[in-house]
């Protein structure tokens, strides 16, 4: 099986996203909880015409029958300017547009599965430092959800974005690896699966190991990620790659179980291993992550650095999760559950699949 997995290389020689202002993942004061779905902001964006603020809403193992609406009475607060401004709409993101939502209107959300939506509200001023959002439903019986204080710290972002765009001026043609990670071949037209901390920071992408061969390496970009559950998709683009050989396995779209003998193949160490693919043993030890996280399985097979991206195999050969991360105290390694993964996957499908669980 060695000749479908591949090492990714990068350098950290970051691009930069002009002609909008943003803050990704900002402290959030007070957040609304609830044990069947967590609703987290992931971006504040400010253009020149509107503030569109992210999150994501991620449904746990026992949301069997759950839903998610917004009202039209819902506001975005500039505390230190004392001024309000009422939604323009809402939506989900996926397939090449966001999908625009009706207000106040249920739309079912499945089990196990990650939304990213969107609201949108008009500009609010530049040096806005702090803003809340609150939803009003005007329901004795259904509460709404309230975002307070999500900070916006300005400096910093723009301060990111003058070092990222220093760094793009100065990228030279060499290629200096600074890290590297496992990925995996999802597809045979080059989209490969990783951990999003592999490649967060890496301006310059290159894959090694494409079939089997280990001399030439491929320029990747990133294609879509997941940073709540710590995945990514890259996509080879050289017109050189010729594609890669279907792969032989399979990712499960159900859950193992405690007790599952499961196998991780990977590149761990590599500087100092080799560019032999490893492969350790162990079970799934929990249905659960790092403090009783959901959507990840602890696992007692050995994990080095460079196994981040390393897919999890049961006994019939099926990927069942993705290696991301390790407790050195404990001797556990965690995995990203693959139910995951095909939500990724899939996002560009997710506008359909919001019409057909409309009630």
């Amino acid at each position: 099986m060695k000749r479908f997995f591949t090492t990714l290389l990068l350098t950290i020689m970051a691009g930069v996203t002009l002609g909008q202002k943003f803050v990704d993942w900002p402290p959030v004061e007070e957040s609304p909880s609830d044990k069947l779905m967590s609703l987290t902001i992931s971006r504040v964006a400010i253009d020149d015409e509107i503030t569109a603020v992210y999150f994501d809403a991620i449904t746990s193992p026992k949301c069997e029958d759950c839903w998610i609406s917004l009202a039209s009475n819902t506001y975005l607060t500039v505390a230190d300017k004392h001024s309000s401004y009422r939604i323009i709409e809402w939506g989900v993101v996926g397939g090449n547009e966001p999908l625009n939502l009706d207000f106040d209107q249920r739309y079912s959300m499945p089990t196990e599965r990650q939304f990213t939506l969107y609201m949108t509200f008009p500009l609010i001023p530049y040096e806005t430092k702090s803003i809340s959002i609150k939803e009003n439903t005007g329901s004795q019986y259904t509460e709404g959800f309230y975002w307070k204080n999500i900070r916006l710290d300005r400096s910093s972002a723009d301060e990111s974005q003058t070092t990222n765009r220093q760094r793009a001026q100065n990228t030279i043609t060499d290629f200096t690896p600074s890290g590297s990670g496992t990925c995996f071949a999802i597809s045979a037209d080059g989209l490969v699966d990783t951990c999003e901390h592999v490649v967060s920071d890496g301006g310059r992408l290159r894959i090694r190991g494409v079939n089997g061969n280990f001399n030439k390496t491929y320029n990747a970009v990133i294609v879509a990620t997941d940073r709540n559950n710590d995945l990514a998709i890259l996509r080879i683009t050289e017109s050189a790659f010729k594609g890669i050989d279907t792969p032989p396995y399979t990712i499960a779209t159900q859950q193992a179980s405690v007790g599952d003998k499961v196998y991780v193949l990977g590149y761990p160490l590599r500087a100092y291993m080799g560019d032999e693919i490893k492969l350790t043993d162990g079970l799934i030890s929990s249905r659960s992550g790092y403090r009783g996280d959901p959507t990840s399985y602890q696992i007692s097979a050995p994990v080095q650095p460079g196994n981040s991206g390393d897919p999890l195999f049961d006994e019939k050969g099926n990927i069942v999760g993705v290696v991301n991360a390790r407790l050195e105290v404990e001797s556990a390694a965690y995995s990203v559950k693959t139910p995951y993964l095909h939500t990724l996957v899939s996002r560009s499908t997710m506008s359909q699949s919001f019409r057909d669980t409309t009630r």
